[in-house]
Parts: C-alpha cells; structure tokens; sequence
C-alpha cells in the first residue's frame, strides 16, 4: 500500500519510538517489510496527536509488555497495533471516546464476516455502510461516508490514485431486511448520481438481490459505468481487509480491481444471460 500525507510510520523493529508523519515528500512511496503503516480515520484523533503518542515513553513501555521481543529490540506488527489502547493525552479523548468505539466495531464486524457469511444477516444497514467505509479505509481509499439521511443517492464516495491517475468511485448500499430485491427504478436513480456528478464508476451493493426488472435500467446511456455486486462481493472486501492487516495479502490487486471485481454489468440480468 502507498503512503500518502497524515499516514504514520513506524520501525517494524525498533529498540525507542520513532514514529514519522509522512508529508507530501513521502507521497506514493511503497514501506518494506520493516515498516508498519497506521492510517488514521479522518474522524479519528488527528495524526499529529497520534505521532505524539506514538512517539512517548508510555507507549514504549506498554508495546514492550505486549510484542514479541527479538533479542533486545521490540517487534512492531499491524495486529499488536489494532489491540492496543490509544490512550491520547490531550484533554478532548473522552469527546473522541465514542468515535474509537465505533471503530473498533466495525473491525470486528469485519473480521466476523470475513470469518463467517452468515453474519451480514445480523447487522444493521447503516453497521454494514460504515463496516464498507472501515474497510476501504484500511486497503487505502479515501473515504466519505455520506450522512444517513439526504445522501444524495450515495452511501460512499471513494477516492483513490493508481499510477499518478485520481479515481472517484461512488457506491450505494442496500441491506434489507425484508428481503426486498432492488428495482429497475432505482438502479436508474443510481446511475444518474454517477452520470451527473462525473464520477468514475459506480458500484451498487445488494445483499438481496436484483428484481428481474432491474435490466430494464440498461436503457440508460451510461449504465456501463455501473457495476452490481452482493454478499460474495461484501464477503471479499471484509477479507482483503483481514489479510491486509495482518500481512499476508501477498499480491495486493490494482484499485481498481478491489472496487470492480466479483461484480457484474447490468447488462448481465438480462433474461437468458447467466
């Protein structure tokens, strides 16, 4: 994964702290195994703060007690990172307390998917927007989750850059707990949200399903631009997180890739096209 200015890195092994915040010098720039990468939540505590914690003896001290130790130095990794306490200094953490916690949510709502299908019929809609958003976050998208009321007919708006070239994807969540199947009218809508706000492409998640209907909005001029994924589709995001945080994404898909794949046209609902 590619830095970008606000992330954070850090010596993988590492005899006192050294934490860095990485500025537009560093933009692009690919860490080896010997670094770990922190990217903090735009609704978290700013990295300023963070590296100042990251940074102090008491965070030192509480990493030596839990890493493994290598000889005399300490072993840095992703997951030692995830399951320690960001006890911030500054007077205004309590005001974030609640913002932490929902993070450290949706992290375990992502691992239990990625663990177990079955568990996205257990969470709300707006869990699974902001299990997407988390996600995403941490596989190196910029990400807006939009507000659940007046969305504009978006969930996320992603934002990323492969190759010097800046990308904008746009994705609507439906997770019914009904079961109702998602129409041809609102794909419609949909692909007029990435039509007429220029984005990229867009992706429309269901976790039931297209009605038979849902062709119908092919007729639209741009409805090529839109992408139709599900459960297997969710199911995969959750897990390219998992691997990513724990290292052993070994070979890490394009961007593009990670937003498109396990998905399909909406040519393809079509009757007879399988």
């Amino acid at each position: 994964m590619a830095t970008r200015p606000g992330d954070i890195l850090l010596p993988a092994v590492t005899r006192s702290p050294r934490a860095r915040l990485i500025d537009s010098g560093l933009q692009d720039v690919y860490p080896n195994q010997t670094v770990t990468l922190l990217r903090p939540l735009s609704t978290g505590p700013p990295p300023e703060r963070i590296v100042e914690y990251l940074t102090s003896r008491e965070f030192f001290n509480e990493l030596s007690t839990r890493a493994s130790s290598l000889k005399d130095r300490v072993r840095i990794t992703a997951n030692a990172l995830l399951d320690m306490p960001f006890n911030l200094p500054d007077s205004d953490v309590n005001d974030k307390s609640v913002v932490v916690l929902i993070d450290n949510l949706a992290r375990s709502l992502i691992a239990l998917i990625a663990k177990r299908r079955s568990a996205l019929h257990e969470i709300e809609w707006r869990d699974l927007e902001r299990v997407l958003a988390t996600a995403l976050d941490g596989l190196g998208f910029e990400v807006e989750l939009t507000p659940p009321a007046k969305d504009g007919g978006k969930d996320l708006v992603v934002h990323c850059a492969e190759m010097g070239t800046k990308r904008r994807y746009v994705i609507e969540v439906k997770h019914w707990c009904s079961g109702k199947r998602v129409s041809g009218t609102e794909l419609r809508k949909f692909i007029e949200v990435v039509a007429t706000e220029h984005h990229d492409a867009g992706l429309f998640l269901s976790t039931s399903g297209f009605s038979r209907n849902a062709y119908t909005a092919e007729a639209h001029l741009e409805h090529r631009r839109v992408r139709l994924g599900g459960e297997t589709k969710i199911l995969r995001i959750c897990q390219m997180y998992v691997e990513s945080q724990s290292g052993i994404l070994l070979s890490k898909p394009s961007t593009e890739e990670m937003i498109l794949d396990d998905t399909c046209g909406i040519d393809d609902l079509r009757p007879g096209i399988r």
